[in-house]
């Protein structure tokens, strides 16, 4: 029976020292390699280019909507090819389908992108930036042609406000264990 005890006590002791001894980001740390978990500034994989929505005004059925987007480059030089197709049913019109950015180091470029729907509902218009270096960074952002119907609107769940005052949706799960 002290036997099982004593074990009981070595993985308990065996838990705790794996809890607290150090890790991968300690160690960039404490050798002074830069890292970008560490850092502050965290920038995903891939190319240094982020999308920010800047506005845009809804769209009728079959009328031109336009959506503002600000592209963020870290390039010292080189071009920036930026292409933009919309989901099925959005129509990107020619002269913002692709377009071509100067580099010129930690820098945004602002865009205006056209687009029309014949239908009502939610669409995607879809960012591709290919970087000076041959990395790419992808964006999607929804856009809404007319009026939603109330299925688009309707949710999984029961919507619910929690103790902060936060709209969140509770959905139903069911757990099994095999």
């Amino acid at each position: 029976m002290k036997t099982v005890q004593h074990f009981g006590y070595l993985v308990a002791f065996g838990v705790l020292a794996a809890c607290t001894g150090p890790n991968a980001s300690d160690a960039a740390a404490s050798s002074g390699t830069a890292s970008q978990e560490t850092s502050g500034d965290y920038q995903k994989p891939g190319a240094s280019i982020s999308f920010t929505t800047l506005g845009g005004d809804e769209a009728a059925v079959s009328a031109v909507g336009n959506l503002a987007v600000s592209v963020a480059e870290r390039y010292d030089t080189g071009t920036i090819n930026v292409a933009v197709t919309g989901s099925e049913g959005l129509h990107i019109f020619q002269t913002s389908s692709d377009v071509t950015l100067q580099a010129s180091g930690a820098s945004s470029h602002d865009m205006t992108i056209q687009y029309r729907a014949d239908a009502d509902g939610k669409y995607y218009v879809n960012l591709i930036a290919t970087a000076p270096n041959g990395e790419v960074r992808t964006h999607a952002i929804a856009v809404v042609v007319g009026e939603l119907s109330e299925a688009a609107q309707k949710t999984s769940g029961d919507v619910q406000t929690d103790s902060e005052g936060n709209a969140v949706v509770v959905m139903g799960a069911e757990e099994t264990n095999e």
